[in-house]
């Protein structure tokens, strides 16, 4: 077990940095098209579990329902989603992109391309598996402690 608290405290700050760095990449180009962070990681999310439900999604965005039923509702104005009752509960909705999202998607995944390479520049792959394992094991343990 580590315990050097500094080391803990530049990782965290040092994840802020990266991600703060992140959404400001992907907003100076999605801006222009009405589309913001927590928008674009909705459509991620959705492209990857479509038929998703609005409580899901707001489970895997990190916010409440509510937060979830009004995002939702944006993208289905600006005609990014399709909202459709479940067939078992009429009051669970499932959320699927539309031709227009899936098109948002795309241009999404060639933005995050481009944020890869920018960002893991001359590291090796096998550093950056080590890496996301070490920060899947960092997640797992403040989980198991309730820190969610």
């Amino acid at each position: 077990m580590h315990e050097d608290h500094e080391d803990f405290t530049r990782l965290a700050t040092g994840f802020s940095r990266i991600e703060r760095r992140h959404k400001r990449f992907m907003n100076r180009v999605l801006a222009e098209r009405g589309v913001t962070g927590i928008s674009y990681s909705c459509i991620i999310a959705i492209e990857k579990n479509p038929g998703i439900s609005q409580d899901r999604l707001a489970e895997l965005q990190g916010v409440d329902k509510s937060r979830a039923a009004r995002m939702v509702r944006r993208l289905e104005l600006d005609g990014y989603v399709s909202r459709e009752p479940h067939p078992g509960d009429r009051r669970r909705y499932m959320l699927s992109l539309t031709p227009k999202g899936k098109e948002l998607f795309a241009l999404i995944a060639t933005i995050s391309r481009q944020w890869a390479a920018l960002v893991s520049g001359d590291i090796d792959g096998a550093d950056i598996a080590t890496m996301l394992t070490t920060i899947d094991n960092i997640i797992r343990n403040i989980d198991s402690q309730g820190w969610r």
